[in-house]
């Protein structure tokens, strides 16, 4: 399952980072971080990877996983 929005959030003491699908269901784990730096650094590099992904599948002749303007001409 494809992931349609990232989380950066605060729980029981910890910042943590998942993906979520189209439904708000977890896809694959979350990510805990002691610090917010730790965690800001994987939240924006989980959103560049997909922004990345995206772009390839497009120049490749594949469709993304979904529209979006960072990704489509």
């Amino acid at each position: 399952m494809t992931p349609f929005a990232v989380h950066l959030f605060w729980e029981d003491g910890k910042f943590m980072v998942n993906s979520r699908d189209e439904r708000s269901y977890m896809v694959g784990k979350s990510f805990e971080f002691n610090s917010f730096e730790e965690a800001k650094e994987k939240f924006f590099r989980t959103l560049f990877l997909s922004v990345k992904r995206n772009k390839s599948d497009i120049e490749g002749g594949y469709q993304a996983d979904y529209p979006s303007p960072l990704w489509e001409k």
